[in-house]
């Protein structure tokens, strides 16, 4: 076995368990009792020619040559005549290991206790090779295995195995000392520990208690505690092999890396466990796992600590340390652990596949600078089921990744905190989860009452983000995105949930969202009750692209004094591109844009619906420069408190096309005011407006084509007030164009029947008033049979001049191109 690597090398050591062996019970064939006044004592009566095969011995202490170096190469038992272990003694006397079991011995020890063993080799106490070890009831304390300058000896304090068996049951192991596994040392041996305790053993380098290379151990109903490696594993160092521990307790142990458990390579299983108050002065301050599997169900780690010691690769993962391998937490509770990184769990070096998954567990007030809860540095990690509630950082609240990919689902974030008032490298970022150059995939999960200084919620810089069917919930940040930000790359919402968040600082913007130099994409999602002071009372877009379809924006705000924002109720958007698609405002309210703002850029709105929203300027829609072009949408009960009571439009191009303007007010222009730009409104209805004009033109517009309520075209063209362009320092009222109707026809087309059908088409194109009627004879032989026409259409037809005569009423009809009549006639012989 080489335990150097424990030492010199750089190669890890873990620990693996499982149970092997099953506990004999000592059946005396051949038995004997002695007394430490016994000639030979016990050395003696085991070379005795009876061959015994069990060994009383009666209360006392048996030390000396006779009762030390006892090699065993049979199968013998010794059991102290008494039911407490401290009344018989095999002491070392601090100069001697106590037993030798060679490949042919088996030795079973009751009632026992073995102290002072010392060797400078290996198994201060005991030494087995290939042999076969059981202990019950029993007492090992005061051990010690010395190295040498070379660390090449020293392992197993209390026991040393190669290659044998060692059950363990019902047995108390004090202050044993060893250079790797202060109680334990074993190598392709198998080792089984059953309702034992394990109190202050030292491991001078690794494994306080065990220190393992290949094999297997198996832990059940066990406690350690107190004890302590310099370097790896307070409890339990493996490289190679398996272990599985089963409703044990880690207590107050310390390493400087895995303050409980270290292990390199191997299969590590954890079922029903409680880790407490461990300590790593490194990193791991439970479990430091550097490859192979590791597996935990149904356990407790409450307490632990990774101090660090401020350079960068310390203080990792209060709880535990992956650095590689594999990693699965199911059904489990993290609670108060601390880190400088990774108060939890901290994931290093992943794969390109999921090789972590977290499921049915709860992390609950851990802290850490880097991610409260957990950190992930590469990989792919799958937290599911999941509860995140009071964990606090400077990054991350809950969870901090930088690089790989990891996805949330099913999972709840609650007053997860992030503590530092700065943002950028110093901290601030994502009161939930802060994400640097990674992908995050959150569906179905829900972010509560989370807090940071940008992004109450998710933090994200340079990432990719996609939110499904989540909800996020009184949020809050300092400064920007109450629920979430992102910095470059591309956020994506689809069938979400955001309410009551808010970015409440002195210059804080996206009450909900804020998003720069972003691909912003949202679907079938509801912003409502969001608030921000400055810009966005539900989302700001700076400098990106943002698509936002099937969605619902009511109640949000910002600020509506003056002040340096108070800008976009529900919307902010500064340069780069914005469209908006079947999507509803109502309620919202700011100073400009009662609803939305828009600086620069092109702004793109099809199909939606601006209801009841408020603001000083444009009560549902301000822009300043820039493109705003608005179709197949409806604006009604909209309120400005002084220019445009839907839109208003400063120094940008706004195009207007069929669209419906009902019940806006505003002092000026109460459906659209334009100042020092162009405004073209056409194929749209405006009805009930309250306001002189109804349109504000400031320069330049085009508005004819429209259909304004009630007033018949006559009265559209002379009503002064009812449009007004601004020239120089005056006011210059202007008249419509109205409207005119054209008729096509098409062809005869011929029937069976010898019988004919001619169908005829009216459209709205413009320039005359009034209602129109189109005279046309019927060819000759031919007469009128049939008839069908609509509600604007009047007919009447002379059977001696064969003219049919076809009246097309309501000219003021709102779209120039929509087919406003139809008639088909059927003409026979």
């Amino acid at each position: 076995m080489n335990f150097n690597k424990f030492i010199m090398g750089t190669s890890m050591v873990a620990i693996t368990f499982l149970i092997i062996i099953s506990l004999s019970s000592a059946t005396a064939q051949n038995p004997v009792t002695i007394t430490n006044t016994t000639s030979g004592g016990i050395n003696g009566t085991i070379e005795n020619e009876s061959n015994y095969d069990t060994i009383y011995l009666d209360p006392g202490v048996y030390s000396g040559n006779e009762n030390n170096n006892l090699v065993i190469n049979r199968s013998i038992s010794i059991i102290g005549n008494t039911s407490d272990a401290r009344n018989v003694v095999i002491n070392g006397s601090n100069t001697n290991r106590l037993f030798y079991i060679t490949n042919t011995g088996s030795l079973t020890l009751i009632n026992l206790t073995i102290a002072n063993g010392y060797t400078s080799n290996n198994g201060g106490g005991i030494y087995q090779e290939n042999g076969n070890l059981t202990i019950q009831n029993s007492i090992f304390q005061n051990n010690y295995a010395q190295t040498n300058e070379n660390y090449t000896v020293g392992f197993g304090g209390a026991i040393y195995n190669d290659g044998g068996n060692i059950e363990i049951i019902d047995s108390d192991f004090f202050n044993n000392t060893g250079l790797g596994g202060g109680v334990i040392a074993q190598s392709n041996g198998n080792l089984n520990i059953t309702n034992s305790k394990f109190i202050e053993n030292n491991g001078l380098y690794a494994g306080g208690i065990i220190a393992q290379e290949d094999g297997n151990i198996t832990i059940i109903d066990s406690i350690f505690k107190n004890n302590k490696a310099t370097y790896h594993g307070g409890t339990i160092a493996l490289e190679n092999g398996e272990l599985a521990i089963f409703n044990s307790k880690f207590i107050n142990n310390t390493a400087e890396n895995g303050g409980a458990i270290f292990y390199y390579n191997g299969d590590v299983t954890i079922n029903k466990t409680e880790f407490i108050e461990n300590n790593a002065s490194e990193n791991g301050g439970a479990i430091y796992q550097g490859n192979g599997t590791l597996t935990i169900e149904n356990s407790i780690f409450e307490d632990n600590l990774a101090t660090g010691d401020g350079t960068f690769y310390n203080g990792y993962g209060g709880a535990i340390y992956k650095d590689d391998g594999y990693l699965k937490v199911n059904n489990s509770v993290f609670k108060n652990n601390n880190a400088a990184v990774g108060g939890g769990i901290t994931i290093f070096n992943g794969d390109t596949i999921v090789d972590t998954i977290i499921s049915n567990t709860s992390f609950i007030e851990n802290n850490a600078s880097f991610g409260g809860a957990i950190c992930i540095f590469t990989g792919v990690v799958d937290i599911s089921n999941t509860d995140f509630i009071n964990n606090t950082g400077e990054i991350g609240g809950a969870i901090a990744q930088e690089d790989g990919i990891l996805y949330v689902n099913k999972s709840r974030f609650m007053n997860n905190t992030v503590t530092k008032e700065s943002f950028g490298d110093e901290g601030g970022l994502g009161g939930a989860i802060a994400v640097e150059d990674g992908t995050l995939y959150v569906e179905d999960s829900k972010f509560y009452n989370n807090a940071g200084v940008n992004g109450g919620a998710l933090g994200i810089l340079h990432g990719n983000t996609v939110i499904k069917s989540s909800k996020f919930t009184n949020n809050i940040a300092q400064s920007t995105g109450g629920a979430i930000i992102q910095e470059e790359g591309n956020l994506t919402v689809i069938n979400s949930i955001f309410n009551g968040n808010k970015a409440h600082g002195n210059a804080s913007n996206g009450g909900a969202i804020f998003v720069n130099k972003t691909i912003l994409n949202i679907e079938d999602s509801t912003f409502t009750n969001n608030y921000a002071k400055v810009y966005g009372g539900a989302i700001y877009i700076n400098n990106g692209t943002g698509n936002i379809l099937s969605s619902n924006f009511a109640n949000n705000g910002v600020d509506d004094t003056y002040g340096p924002g108070g800008m976009g109720g529900a919307i902010y958007k500064y340069d780069g591109s914005l469209a908006i698609k079947d999507s509803e405002f109502s309620k919202n309210k700011a100073f400009v844009g009662g609803a939305l703002a828009t600086k620069l850029g092109n702004t793109n709105i099809v199909g939606s619906v601006f209801n009841k929203n408020n603001g000083s300027y444009g009560g549902a829609i301000a822009q300043d420069e820039g493109n705003v072009n608005v179709k197949d949408s409806y604006f009604f009960n909209n309120v400005a408190g002084y220019d445009g009571g839907a839109i208003a439009s400063e120094e940008g191009t706004l195009k207007v096309s069929k669209s419906i303007f009902k019940n806006n007010i505003a002092i000026n222009g109460a459906a659209i005011s334009e100042y020092d730009g162009y405004v073209s409104v056409t194929n749209s209805t405006f009805e009930d407006n309250n306001g002189k004009p109804t349109i504000y033109v400031g320069k330049n517009g085009n508005l004819n084509y429209n259909y304004w309520g009630k007033t018949n075209i006559k009265d559209v063209t002379n009503k002064q007030s009812l449009i007004r362009y601004y020239y120089g320092s005056g006011l210059v009222d202007t008249k419509l164009i109205p409207a005119n109707i054209k008729m096509s026809q098409s062809k005869y087309k011929k029937t069976k029947t010898k019988t004919y059908k001619k169908t005829f088409l009216f459209k709205n194109l413009g320039k005359t008033t009034g209602s129109k009627s189109f005279k046309f004879k019927l060819p000759k032989y031919y007469k009128l049979d049939k008839c069908s026409k609509n509600n604007k259409l009047s007919v009447s037809y002379n059977k001696k001049t064969k003219i049919l005569t076809v009246k097309v009423k309501k000219l003021a009809y709102y779209n120039t191109t929509k087919q406003i009549g139809k008639l088909n006639i059927i003409i026979k012989k």
